[in-house]
């Protein structure tokens, strides 16, 4: 083989490899973009370095092994670094909507009940219900899905939605044990 054709063969196979590493990397993101929806993942120390990580070697290598190519054709580099700097930012931007939706807030509990089931675990952090008289917890959550009471035991259901898992097919449930009117245990159940 001449030497100009082996460059330009060995260019070629480059480019291929680069476009399949490229192929992956995307599908790798696409697959991280799921599991953090599916999956209400928030902001994190873990989650943004499983962010950065495969960006900061994508540039990396990018930079180290794309400098050879001639200024001609430059653009390839800024197309692929772009890209690959879009598909990050979506996925933060992901991270940053679901901390949104994480934190309990009030109105949406009241007026969106199918979001509940993703602030159930800041209330629950955030405000100690055990204790409570069962009108202080009605003041704080509204009025419940459903109200049971009987000689043996006092509850107060509130629906929060789908359950919060990869293959979710049941509503959960928050529910808040009563004994005098007092909340003696609460849980999160599906069903």
């Amino acid at each position: 083989m001449k030497r100009g054709s082996q460059m330009n063969f060995q260019h070629k196979v480059f480019s291929i490899c680069l476009g399949i590493s490229f192929v992956i990397y995307l599908a790798g993101y696409a697959l991280l973009f799921i599991v953090i929806r599916a999956l209400d993942i928030t902001i994190s120390w873990g989650s943004i370095a499983v962010v950065i990580l495969p960006g900061v070697v994508w540039f990396f290598l990018l930079r180290h092994y794309l400098g050879w190519i001639e200024s001609r054709r430059r653009w390839g580099r800024s197309v692929l670094s772009g890209s690959a700097l879009l598909v990050m930012l979506i996925t933060f931007v992901q991270l940053a909507s679901n901390q949104y939706y994480a934190h309990f807030n009030l109105e949406r509990w009241l007026n969106a009940p199918e979001s509940r089931a993703r602030m159930v675990s800041d209330l629950l952090h955030t405000h100690e219900l055990r204790g409570l008289m069962m009108q202080d917890v009605i003041a704080l959550l509204g009025n419940p899905t459903v109200s049971m009471h009987s000689d043996q035991a006092n509850q107060l259901t509130y629906r929060l939605g789908i359950e919060q898992s990869a293959f979710s097919i049941d509503n959960s449930w928050l529910r808040i044990d009563l004994d005098q009117n007092r909340v003696i245990d609460v849980r999160i159940t599906t069903g």
